[in-house]
């Protein structure tokens, strides 16, 4: 169902792409599919996680992190927030203790801005 969304998002003209490089080398690109509620992000250059932590992943809405998901590779991940995507301004990465936090607990190590604004 993910993939169909997307999809049919793309045959719309309507995903957007985002990529950016953190000033430590790794980079994170999202693929967007807006009106779906759905992106897929990849990183690379991340290594693996410590003991007891793990990756967070992160979309961000004005001032307010929303976790969309913990994990250990450098993807692909799956984000499937629900709702409009074009709300988020941002996808970040921090690393976290194991199991997540409510919030960011830490500086992100890599944040993709989205430029979704105009697409309103």
């Amino acid at each position: 169902a993910a993939r169909d969304a997307l999809l049919a998002d793309a045959a719309r003209g309507e995903t957007l792409r985002a990529a950016a490089t953190s000033s430590s080398g790794i980079q994170a690109s999202v693929l967007l599919a807006p009106r779906a509620g759905l992106a897929v992000a990849v990183l690379d250059g991340l290594p693996p996680p410590p003991a007891g932590r793990t990756y967070q992943a992160w979309l961000i809405d004005g001032d307010t992190a929303h976790s969309a998901g913990l994990f250990a590779s450098g993807g692909p991940l799956v984000l499937a927030p629900g709702g409009d995507l074009r709300r988020f301004a941002a996808f970040a990465v921090t690393l976290e203790a194991e199991g997540g936090a409510p919030a960011p607990t830490s500086e992100p190590l890599v944040v993709v801005p989205f430029a979704l604004a105009a697409r309103r």
